[in-house]
Protein backbone atom coordinates (compact mmCIF):
# COMPACT_ATOMS: atom_id res chain seq x y z
CA UNK A 1 0.00 0.00 0.00
CA UNK A 2 1.47 3.87 -0.98
CA UNK A 3 2.55 5.67 1.77
CA UNK A 4 -0.65 7.95 1.38
CA UNK A 5 -2.64 5.53 0.71
CA UNK A 6 -6.54 4.61 2.26
CA UNK A 7 -7.63 0.96 4.02
CA UNK A 8 -10.48 0.06 4.43
CA UNK A 9 -11.77 -3.05 6.18
CA UNK A 10 -14.61 -5.13 7.19
CA UNK A 11 -15.04 -5.42 11.23
CA UNK A 12 -16.57 -8.65 10.86
CA UNK A 13 -13.51 -10.00 9.70
CA UNK A 14 -10.65 -7.42 10.95
CA UNK A 15 -7.58 -9.22 11.95
CA UNK A 16 -4.42 -8.05 13.92
CA UNK A 17 -2.06 -8.55 11.58
CA UNK A 18 -3.74 -6.39 8.94
CA UNK A 19 -3.11 -3.26 11.29
CA UNK A 20 0.79 -3.56 11.05
CA UNK A 21 0.20 -3.43 7.10
CA UNK A 22 -2.20 -0.50 7.15
CA UNK A 23 0.26 1.37 10.15
CA UNK A 24 -0.03 4.86 10.60
CA UNK A 25 -2.37 5.09 6.86
CA UNK A 26 -6.12 6.62 6.85
CA UNK A 27 -8.29 3.79 7.53
CA UNK A 28 -12.04 3.41 7.30
CA UNK A 29 -14.54 0.72 8.28
CA UNK A 30 -17.81 -1.20 7.39
CA UNK A 31 -19.61 -4.15 8.80
CA UNK A 32 -22.77 -6.20 9.13
CA UNK A 33 -22.87 -8.62 11.25
CA UNK A 34 -26.62 -8.00 12.61
CA UNK A 35 -25.19 -6.93 16.07
CA UNK A 36 -24.84 -3.68 18.09
CA UNK A 37 -21.30 -4.26 17.46
CA UNK A 38 -21.86 -2.70 13.71
CA UNK A 39 -22.29 0.88 15.04
CA UNK A 40 -18.01 1.03 16.04
CA UNK A 41 -17.62 1.09 11.80
CA UNK A 42 -18.03 4.07 10.11
CA UNK A 43 -20.55 2.67 7.16
CA UNK A 44 -22.77 0.04 8.94
CA UNK A 45 -26.76 -0.95 8.39
CA UNK A 46 -29.50 -0.68 10.65
CA UNK A 47 -33.20 -2.03 10.83
CA UNK A 48 -32.48 -4.37 8.09
CA UNK A 49 -35.25 -6.28 6.65
CA UNK A 50 -35.20 -9.13 4.47
CA UNK A 51 -38.03 -9.33 1.66
CA UNK A 52 -38.73 -11.50 -1.28
CA UNK A 53 -37.18 -9.16 -3.76
CA UNK A 54 -34.39 -7.64 -1.61
CA UNK A 55 -33.84 -5.94 1.55
CA UNK A 56 -34.40 -2.45 2.87
CA UNK A 57 -32.25 -0.96 5.73
CA UNK A 58 -31.00 2.50 7.06
CA UNK A 59 -27.33 3.11 5.22
CA UNK A 60 -25.03 4.97 8.17
CA UNK A 61 -22.31 6.57 7.22
CA UNK A 62 -19.51 9.24 8.05
CA UNK A 63 -21.53 12.01 5.47
CA UNK A 64 -24.72 10.94 7.48
CA UNK A 65 -27.69 8.34 7.00
CA UNK A 66 -30.23 7.55 4.25
CA UNK A 67 -33.04 4.78 3.97
CA UNK A 68 -32.07 1.95 0.72
CA UNK A 69 -33.75 -0.57 -1.24
CA UNK A 70 -31.87 -3.33 -2.04
CA UNK A 71 -32.80 -4.96 -4.85
CA UNK A 72 -30.77 -7.85 -4.26
CA UNK A 73 -31.12 -11.35 -2.30
CA UNK A 74 -29.85 -12.31 1.20
CA UNK A 75 -27.71 -11.06 4.31
CA UNK A 76 -24.41 -10.95 2.23
CA UNK A 77 -25.57 -8.74 -0.41
CA UNK A 78 -26.10 -5.93 2.62
CA UNK A 79 -22.43 -6.62 3.25
CA UNK A 80 -21.42 -5.92 -0.26
CA UNK A 81 -23.32 -2.94 -0.50
CA UNK A 82 -21.62 -1.53 2.50
CA UNK A 83 -18.59 -2.44 0.89
CA UNK A 84 -19.18 -0.52 -2.35
CA UNK A 85 -20.54 2.67 -0.53
CA UNK A 86 -17.62 2.56 1.64
CA UNK A 87 -15.25 2.61 -1.71
CA UNK A 88 -17.32 4.59 -3.44
CA UNK A 89 -17.90 7.43 -0.78
CA UNK A 90 -13.87 7.55 -0.05
CA UNK A 91 -13.49 9.15 -3.62
CA UNK A 92 -15.70 11.71 -3.60
CA UNK A 93 -19.64 9.81 -3.50
CA UNK A 94 -22.42 11.53 -2.02
CA UNK A 95 -24.81 10.16 -0.18
CA UNK A 96 -27.32 10.44 -2.59
CA UNK A 97 -25.29 9.20 -5.41
CA UNK A 98 -24.56 6.10 -3.66
CA UNK A 99 -28.27 5.67 -2.90
CA UNK A 100 -28.81 6.07 -6.30
CA UNK A 101 -26.19 3.37 -7.65
CA UNK A 102 -27.58 0.68 -4.87
CA UNK A 103 -31.03 0.72 -5.76
CA UNK A 104 -30.14 0.15 -9.78
CA UNK A 105 -31.52 -3.32 -10.54
CA UNK A 106 -28.66 -5.03 -12.92
CA UNK A 107 -29.25 -9.10 -12.03
CA UNK A 108 -27.31 -11.18 -13.98
CA UNK A 109 -28.23 -14.81 -14.69
CA UNK A 110 -26.17 -17.12 -12.41
CA UNK A 111 -25.88 -14.60 -9.05
CA UNK A 112 -29.11 -15.07 -7.51
CA UNK A 113 -30.89 -14.60 -10.59
CA UNK A 114 -34.96 -14.12 -9.86
CA UNK A 115 -37.10 -16.36 -12.47
CA UNK A 116 -41.05 -15.78 -11.44
CA UNK A 117 -43.12 -18.45 -12.81
CA UNK A 118 -46.72 -17.36 -11.70
CA UNK A 119 -47.81 -15.68 -7.84
CA UNK A 120 -46.49 -18.35 -6.43
CA UNK A 121 -43.71 -19.73 -7.58
CA UNK A 122 -40.42 -18.39 -8.28
CA UNK A 123 -37.07 -20.40 -9.28
CA UNK A 124 -33.63 -18.44 -8.31
CA UNK A 125 -30.72 -19.26 -10.42
CA UNK A 126 -27.56 -19.17 -8.51
CA UNK A 127 -25.46 -21.34 -10.80
CA UNK A 128 -22.76 -19.12 -11.99
CA UNK A 129 -20.46 -21.29 -9.61
CA UNK A 130 -19.79 -22.42 -6.17
CA UNK A 131 -17.92 -22.62 -2.50
CA UNK A 132 -18.29 -23.45 0.75
CA UNK A 133 -19.30 -20.01 1.86
CA UNK A 134 -21.55 -19.04 -1.32
CA UNK A 135 -23.28 -22.31 -0.64
CA UNK A 136 -23.86 -21.24 2.41
CA UNK A 137 -25.42 -17.98 1.42
CA UNK A 138 -27.64 -19.47 -1.12
CA UNK A 139 -29.06 -21.23 1.78
CA UNK A 140 -29.63 -18.76 4.22
CA UNK A 141 -31.40 -16.48 1.22
CA UNK A 142 -33.27 -19.39 0.54
CA UNK A 143 -34.35 -20.20 3.81
CA UNK A 144 -35.87 -16.48 4.62
CA UNK A 145 -38.76 -17.41 2.37
CA UNK A 146 -42.33 -17.90 3.55
CA UNK A 147 -42.70 -20.96 0.88
CA UNK A 148 -41.67 -24.67 0.03
CA UNK A 149 -38.14 -24.14 -0.36
CA UNK A 150 -36.12 -26.36 -2.37
CA UNK A 151 -32.43 -26.80 -2.90
CA UNK A 152 -31.05 -28.21 -6.09
CA UNK A 153 -27.42 -28.23 -5.85
CA UNK A 154 -24.81 -29.78 -7.72
CA UNK A 155 -21.37 -30.35 -6.84
CA UNK A 156 -18.43 -27.52 -5.90
CA UNK A 157 -15.44 -28.78 -8.39
CA UNK A 158 -11.70 -27.69 -8.10
CA UNK A 159 -11.46 -28.91 -4.07
CA UNK A 160 -8.84 -31.48 -4.53
CA UNK A 161 -8.17 -33.42 -1.08
CA UNK A 162 -10.34 -30.97 0.90
CA UNK A 163 -13.58 -32.02 -1.58
CA UNK A 164 -15.43 -34.30 0.76
CA UNK A 165 -14.82 -32.25 4.17
CA UNK A 166 -15.62 -28.90 1.95
CA UNK A 167 -19.19 -31.12 0.75
CA UNK A 168 -19.69 -32.42 4.27
CA UNK A 169 -19.08 -28.73 5.65
CA UNK A 170 -22.56 -27.54 3.32
CA UNK A 171 -24.46 -30.75 4.42
CA UNK A 172 -23.96 -30.11 8.03
CA UNK A 173 -25.03 -26.39 7.40
CA UNK A 174 -28.04 -27.28 5.41
CA UNK A 175 -29.47 -29.96 7.45
CA UNK A 176 -29.45 -27.32 10.16
CA UNK A 177 -31.57 -25.01 7.84
CA UNK A 178 -34.91 -24.44 7.49
CA UNK A 179 -35.16 -26.01 4.00
CA UNK A 180 -37.95 -28.80 2.83
CA UNK A 181 -36.86 -30.44 0.39
CA UNK A 182 -33.24 -31.30 -0.74
CA UNK A 183 -31.70 -32.76 -4.52
CA UNK A 184 -28.23 -33.37 -5.36
CA UNK A 185 -26.60 -34.34 -9.07
CA UNK A 186 -22.96 -35.34 -9.17
CA UNK A 187 -20.51 -37.52 -7.24
CA UNK A 188 -19.83 -35.39 -4.05
CA UNK A 189 -22.90 -33.69 -3.44
CA UNK A 190 -25.41 -36.92 -2.32
CA UNK A 191 -23.77 -36.15 1.05
CA UNK A 192 -25.74 -32.50 1.30
CA UNK A 193 -29.11 -34.37 0.06
CA UNK A 194 -28.69 -37.18 2.53
CA UNK A 195 -31.06 -39.70 0.39
CA UNK A 196 -30.61 -42.21 -2.03
CA UNK A 197 -33.89 -40.96 -3.87
CA UNK A 198 -33.13 -37.32 -3.63
CA UNK A 199 -29.65 -37.83 -5.68
CA UNK A 200 -28.93 -38.05 -9.32
CA UNK A 201 -26.58 -38.77 -11.59
CA UNK A 202 -28.61 -37.42 -14.36
CA UNK A 203 -30.08 -33.85 -14.28
CA UNK A 204 -33.40 -34.52 -16.84
CA UNK A 205 -34.15 -37.56 -13.99
CA UNK A 206 -34.08 -34.17 -11.57
CA UNK A 207 -35.77 -32.39 -13.67
CA UNK A 208 -38.74 -35.16 -13.91
CA UNK A 209 -38.69 -35.55 -10.20
CA UNK A 210 -38.88 -31.97 -9.15
CA UNK A 211 -41.94 -31.00 -11.92
CA UNK A 212 -44.46 -32.52 -10.30
CA UNK A 213 -43.93 -31.41 -6.60
CA UNK A 214 -44.01 -27.86 -8.62
CA UNK A 215 -47.09 -28.69 -10.21
CA UNK A 216 -48.68 -29.64 -7.48
CA UNK A 217 -47.46 -26.69 -4.81
CA UNK A 218 -49.12 -24.30 -7.58
CA UNK A 219 -52.45 -26.01 -8.23
CA UNK A 220 -52.48 -25.68 -4.08
CA UNK A 221 -51.56 -22.25 -4.67
CA UNK A 222 -48.67 -22.80 -1.82
CA UNK A 223 -45.71 -20.45 -2.45
CA UNK A 224 -42.86 -22.04 -3.62
CA UNK A 225 -39.17 -21.43 -4.21
CA UNK A 226 -36.07 -23.45 -5.91
CA UNK A 227 -32.55 -22.33 -5.49
CA UNK A 228 -30.34 -23.80 -8.25
CA UNK A 229 -26.52 -24.10 -7.25
CA UNK A 230 -23.23 -25.90 -8.16
CA UNK A 231 -19.94 -25.12 -9.49
CA UNK A 232 -19.80 -23.86 -13.53
CA UNK A 233 -19.24 -26.99 -14.39
CA UNK A 234 -22.25 -28.97 -13.58
CA UNK A 235 -24.25 -26.26 -15.24
CA UNK A 236 -27.41 -26.48 -12.49
CA UNK A 237 -28.91 -23.60 -15.33
CA UNK A 238 -30.20 -26.25 -17.30
CA UNK A 239 -32.43 -27.47 -14.30
CA UNK A 240 -34.23 -24.06 -14.02
CA UNK A 241 -34.46 -23.89 -17.84
CA UNK A 242 -35.92 -26.77 -18.25
CA UNK A 243 -38.57 -26.58 -15.70
CA UNK A 244 -39.35 -23.51 -17.35
CA UNK A 245 -40.84 -25.26 -20.13
CA UNK A 246 -43.73 -26.25 -18.99
CA UNK A 247 -44.79 -23.17 -18.02
CA UNK A 248 -43.85 -21.15 -21.61
CA UNK A 249 -41.29 -19.78 -20.32
CA UNK A 250 -37.67 -19.26 -22.17
CA UNK A 251 -34.78 -19.05 -19.58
Amino acid sequence: MKENGKAIVNLAFYYPQWQKEIGSREMQSFSYIGSDSDSYADYWAEDVELHLSGSRFTLHTPQGEIAIDLPYLGKHNVSNALAATSLAMSVGATLEAVKAGLEQRSMVKGRLYPVQINDHCLFIDDTYNANVDSMKSAISVLENYPAYRIFAVGDMAELGEESSKCHQEVADFAKNAALDLIVSFGKESAVISQQAEHHFTDKQQMVDFLLPIILQKIEQKQPLVLLAKGSRSQKMETVISELCKPFNLNF
